[in-house]
């Protein structure tokens, strides 16, 4: 049986997709491979449970297309409150010069389509983890 303690010990992902259904599966997902995760449809209500977070977040995993503010706006915004966040970024229309031009880019990027287990690679690189369920 797992303590509560243990339980927040666990490195704490942010997941921001518009497409809820896909949002739940990666969230399902990464839980069963032991991470905290907080899953978000929109990206403004994401920014501001990053804002009043404590701890921060060990990584945001962001979709690039929303609407309201695209996924490097997303990370961009955090990243000027958490200079050390580790970002992923999920798309199938992201390019280099869409980076170039937003003057940001994700630590990692994962091209849809994707399984979810294509995501808990890039996610222990960046938190140097070997996660234990």
């Amino acid at each position: 049986m797992q303590t509560q303690s243990n339980s927040s010990n666990r490195p704490l992902v942010f997941i921001v997709d518009d497409e809820p259904m896909i949002g739940e599966l990666i969230s399902s997902y990464l839980r069963v491979e032991g991470l905290r995760v907080e899953f978000f449809d929109q990206p403004l209500v994401a920014l501001a449970a990053f804002e009043q977070a404590n701890p921060k977040p060990a990584v945001l995993l962001t979709d690039y297309q929303m609407p309201d503010m695209s996924g490097l706006e997303l990370i961009q915004a955090c990243r000027a409150l958490y200079p050390d966040l580790k970002t992923i970024s999920i798309s199938g229309t992201m390019t280099d010069s869409d980076m170039e031009e937003a003057g940001i880019a994700p630590d990692r990027l994962v091209r849809k389509p994707f399984a979810p287990s294509d995501l808990l690679q890039p996610i222990r690189e960046l938190l140097g983890l070997v996660l234990v369920k």
